[in-house]
């Protein structure tokens, strides 16, 4: 991590590239938005269940198969998770060896539930304190285990799209994308009109310009960005006390908590997001995203709802 003052122009330049090297033929489409009726429920999870079977009753309980989830509060005991790393064979980003703390209290998180082969699966990044009280960051494994005091997760389901997981010929590496559901599966309900996109940010989109382009698209004057789960090249981000702009080295971090407003009559530089990163040498990073200067590494999914 360097420190240092930079003016917009100078960002990037010489320090991290826009995009990496992935091995696979690159996609024409570099966002892929499915609009969707959601609904928002506030859970506490049961103590001593596999978070991921947590979120899937949940998710189900909601009718839906998918659901985007911000992490509140609570515990997890014991916690397995990852953080990212310098890639394996073709691939330009992978994950590191897996790590174990016994009892971690949350600070907050994000996660995307869906499929992956016709069975329940997640993507979470969390952040936490270990019982040392170190702050930790990183990708969960599915081992992890709700403790106690209980998780507290605020919920989205999804009642016309569907995240799965498959792997992505352009990156080689597992990611979640939304499909339409068809009118048979979608969710009888009286939720009301489409009031959320959830969608793919392909690798080298400017995440804060991808999240006005699937506002503005889906007809939103003002949105928010309700949940948000990926990954950067490195890092830009401003203290928004001192105004300090701090570049974290890549290739790849792992991002959660991505939030903020969205006017869509605005450009990229008045719309300011805010989220928590870890990076390769496992330090958590916090503050507010510089503007056209944060490219997706390997993929971001969104959860944007009109306000």
């Amino acid at each position: 991590m360097v420190n240092v003052n930079v003016s917009k122009d100078d960002l990037r330049y010489g320090k991290l590239p826009w995009a990496l090297p992935h091995p696979g033929p690159r996609s024409k489409s570099r966002i892929q938005p499915v609009p969707t009726r959601t609904r928002t429920v506030t859970r506490q999870l049961r103590s001593g269940e596999l978070l991921i079977d947590e979120l899937s009753r949940v998710t189900s309980e909601l009718g839906a198969t998918s659901s985007s989830v911000r992490f509140l509060s609570g515990s997890l005991s014991p916690l397995h998770y990852c953080i990212p790393a310098e890639g394996i064979g073709q691939r330009v980003a992978w994950y590191s060896a897996e790590r174990i703390v016994e009892e971690a209290s949350m600070v907050d998180g994000t996660a995307t539930v869906g499929l992956r082969n016709g069975e329940s699966f997640a993507h979470l990044h969390l952040r936490w304190r270990d019982q040392q009280e170190v702050l930790l960051g990183g990708h969960l494994w599915p081992e992890t285990v709700v403790g106690s005091p209980a998780v507290v997760v605020e919920v989205v389901g999804l009642y016309d799209a569907e995240w799965a997981s498959v792997e992505d010929p352009e990156t080689l590496m597992p990611t979640f994308r939304p499909y339409p559901l068809g009118p048979t599966r979608q969710m009888a309900t009286s939720e009301g009109t489409i009031s959320a996109v959830v969608a793919r940010v392909l690798p080298g989109e400017d995440i804060t310009e991808a999240a006005i382009e699937i506002a503005r698209e889906a007809g939103f004057a003002k949105a928010a960005v309700a949940v948000g789960t990926g990954s950067l090249i490195g890092g830009y981000y401003k203290d928004p006390s001192s105004g300090i702009i701090t570049i974290v080295q890549g290739p790849a971090t792992e991002v959660f908590n991505l939030a903020g407003e969205i006017d869509t009559q605005l450009g990229a530089e008045s719309n300011l997001l805010t989220c928590s990163m870890v990076d390769r040498h496992g330090e958590v990073h916090h503050g507010t995203l510089v503007p056209e200067q944060n490219p997706v590494a390997v993929t971001f999914e969104l959860t944007i709802t009109e306000l």
